[in-house]
């Protein structure tokens, strides 16, 4: 009988030990700074939802000939890396917002959207993604999420910034997003899937200031 309380008695200890270690894990989960990476890519259409031909004006027919635009390949032109999230919940949202200030204006979205990954990642947050510097590593263990947003227009920054536009949101010491331009390609599925392969992707691409 002795026997069997004290079987009974370390269980019930291992499991409110496993039970508090599961609670601290989950707290620091939640917990967890979370930030969002946000693709716009442009998917060029000849028409319309409704099978209506598109009219562009000359300066979307300049830009689609001036970077070799074609149907059927995805083109990003809009990327916000590592913005500040509140939470998962209103992902699409926030992307949805994020692209009206990288746009200055009102974006034309196809009504799909992509998030190909959800990770748990070590960033530096001394070390921006667009420049390189010499300060002294501060890394942060994030929530990362990725979401690609459809766009069936140009938005006019893009076209006079004659490139796609990047916004670097991971920097520690300012709030002030690092802009920079990049000669307009074609992305695959495959480059975004994971936070490390769309860096990969970033890092081949041409520089355009």
């Amino acid at each position: 009988m002795v026997k069997f309380l004290g079987s009974t008695c370390y269980f019930t200890y291992s499991f409110i030990l496993a039970l508090a270690i599961y609670n601290i894990f989950k707290n620091w989960e939640h917990n967890r700074e979370k930030r969002i990476t946000v693709i716009f890519i442009y998917n060029y259409q000849t028409k319309d939802a409704h099978g209506i031909d598109l009219i562009l004006d000359n300066n979307h027919k300049d830009f689609i000939k001036n970077n070799n635009i074609i149907q059927g390949k995805s083109y990003p032109i809009m990327i916000c890396f590592e913005a500040q999230l509140s939470g998962e919940n209103d992902m699409r949202q926030w992307a949805q917002q994020i692209g009206g200030q990288m746009s200055g204006g009102r974006l034309e979205f196809f009504l799909y959207f992509e998030t190909p990954q959800s990770e748990i990642i070590e960033i530096d947050l001394n070390q921006n993604i667009t420049q390189t510097n010499s300060e002294k590593p501060l890394f942060k263990v994030i929530n990362h999420h990725i979401i690609v947003m459809h766009l069936r227009t140009i938005p006019t920054t893009v076209i006079e910034a004659k490139g796609a536009i990047i916004w670097d949101d991971n920097y520690a010491n300012t709030a002030k997003n690092i802009v920079q331009n990049i000669k307009i390609n074609t992305i695959e599925k495959s480059d975004y899937q994971s936070y490390s392969s769309l860096l990969s992707w970033y890092a081949k691409q041409e520089k355009i200031n």
